[in-house]
């Protein structure tokens, strides 16, 4: 407890911090003005750290009763981690040398998987102790292993947790096959386990006691679901691998293009406005989440019961975004547009020459195409790296959530999100501002590296640092050619919508 009140007291400190130097930074002149901005940059850059910090805290402090709040959460993260152990059953299936390749691009068999599931779902329920349905799921899981689930269930109770129709059918099941109640446990299951691995698994553990015809039944619809998933798996390599294919040619010819254009002007050559327009975003995102967290703290205070924080996660997440966005966009237009009498249109099109629409769509489509290219070497070199697992972008998984979910609103949102709102602000902060400033103080080489490292590092996803990477070195390389955001952040809105897709046709069509 001790830590979490530090923690607060240290960020109210940083918060009041910054709104003084904020203060001082709007009255003070000359060289104390100066002193005051970069006390402001300081303290909300150590701000943002402190907050994103919280994942530090001591695991207690989310446990008992205040963990109630959040507990539907984790049990849509359990059933979301299990949604690749159907692939992964699928790929043992394979035949060489295509089960070779796919297990090489996935990273990972059916007993790989199931371990990493386990740990997963171990996790969560160790937060979670008193969770029903996360004590159901870890108990298949180990079940399907040929583990003894029984544990499971003696945690669950040991830790208070309340009886259970899915739980106590699950431990007679697996304790007592030969007095299965088949009517009972199919029914219990088919409500209260979703339709997926874990309902599956369930049933055919009751089908191998009471009913062969059944469970021949369910091994053959297994292996009709394993040949259709083959056959997309099929497609979806015959058409990334062909435009991968395309990306050598076009990384070639934009090697081989000499056309020079003239020395670019950059958005601004302080760093003390680059870095605040770059930092606006998260600022923005902290302030927000701190008082959405307050507003919560005080209604459950009030109301004298826990608020289901769950149930507003939509609403927190729309918050969070478009107060990103729209506070970098007034950053951007109070500290580059006003300042040089330029609008935002200007700062996105930085070079009079003028493309025809022909040439947009060749730098587009040679742009995409690099990007297959490049992003597939990244991912076989990450393959070849041990200790790295997936890649655990956030976006991605509120996408992911957002398709199992069924909300047409909540897919429309996501995709939304994901192929226009966020190659606009990220082409406009890391190519607009990062890269044009690196590019007059450095030259292109070191503005492409360093544009590309701060676009990696802003994702904050360790796995996936190369790939980001990767893309920044694309990005970067077409505003270069282009001096004009508008065309990165097609390729950046098309490169996400590509992945959408994939994601669709792979994992949830």
């Amino acid at each position: 407890m001790f830590q979490v009140i530090l923690w607060a007291v240290l960020n109210l400190f940083l918060l009041t911090g910054v709104f003084i130097s904020g203060l001082l930074s709007c009255f003070l002149k000359d060289r104390a003005r100066l002193v005051a901005v970069d006390s402001l940059l300081i303290l909300s850059t150590l701000m943002i750290a402190a907050f994103m910090s919280a994942s530090f805290l001591p695991k207690e402090f989310i446990k008992g009763k205040s963990a109630q709040a959040f507990a539907t959460e984790p049990v849509q993260q359990s059933d979301l981690v299990v949604n690749g152990l159907n692939e992964s059953s699928y790929l043992d299936d394979l035949p060489e040398p295509l089960h070779s390749w796919v297990s090489f691009e996935v990273g990972m068999g059916l007993k790989k998987a199931l371990d990493d599931v386990e740990n997963k779902v171990k996790t969560l329920l160790d937060k979670y102790p008193n969770e029903p349905a996360l004590a159901s799921r870890l108990a298949i899981i180990l079940h399907s292993e040929n583990k003894n689930a029984e544990p499971v269930f003696e945690k669950y109770y040991k830790a208070g947790g309340k009886p259970d129709s899915l739980l106590d059918s699950l431990r007679e099941l697996y304790n007592k096959p030969e007095s299965t109640n088949e009517k009972k446990y199919i029914s219990i299951f088919q409500t209260k386990l979703p339709h997926e691995w874990y309902q599956q698994t369930a049933l055919i553990d009751v089908y191998k006691i009471s009913d062969d015809t059944a469970l021949e039944a369910a091994y053959a619809d297994r292996k009709v679901s394993s040949m259709q998933w083959r056959n997309k798996y099929t497609i979806y390599l015959v058409v990334r691998n062909l435009f991968a294919l395309l990306g050598i040619f076009a990384i070639a010819w934009f090697l081989r293009a000499n056309k020079i254009l003239s020395q670019p002007i950059p958005l601004t050559t302080e760093f003390r406005r680059m870095y605040a327009c770059l930092i606006s975003v998260l600022f923005a995102q902290v302030i927000v989440a701190a008082f959405a967290a307050i507003a919560l703290g005080l209604s459950s205070t009030i109301s004298h019961r826990p608020i289901a924080a769950g149930s507003y996660k939509f609403v927190m997440t729309a918050a969070l975004v478009v107060s990103g966005v729209c506070f970098s966009f007034l950053i951007v237009y109070l500290l580059i547009c006003r300042p040089q009498s330029i609008s935002i249109w200007q700062t996105f099109v930085r070079s009079a020459e003028k493309l025809k629409a022909r040439e947009i769509m060749i730098i587009c489509a040679g742009g995409f195409c690099s990007m297959s290219c490049l992003s597939l070497l990244a991912r076989y070199t990450v393959r070849l790296i041990p200790g790295i697992g997936e890649s655990t972008n956030s976006a991605m998984i509120e996408i992911l959530n957002a398709f199992f979910s069924g909300s047409a609103f909540s897919i429309c949102w996501s995709i939304f999100l994901a192929c226009f709102v966020a190659p606009l602000t990220e082409e406009l902060l890391f190519r607009g501002l990062v890269f044009g400033w690196l590019r007059y103080k450095t030259g292109v080489v070191p503005a492409i590296i360093g544009s590309s490292i701060s676009f990696s590092l802003y994702h904050f996803d360790p796995n996936g640092f190369l790939q980001y990477f990767v893309m920044g070195v694309v990005f970067s390389s077409i505003y270069e050619r282009t001096r004009n955001l508008w065309i990165c952040a097609a390729v950046h809105g098309l490169w996400n919508f590509w992945v959408v897709v994939s994601v669709w046709w792979l994992t949830v069509h």
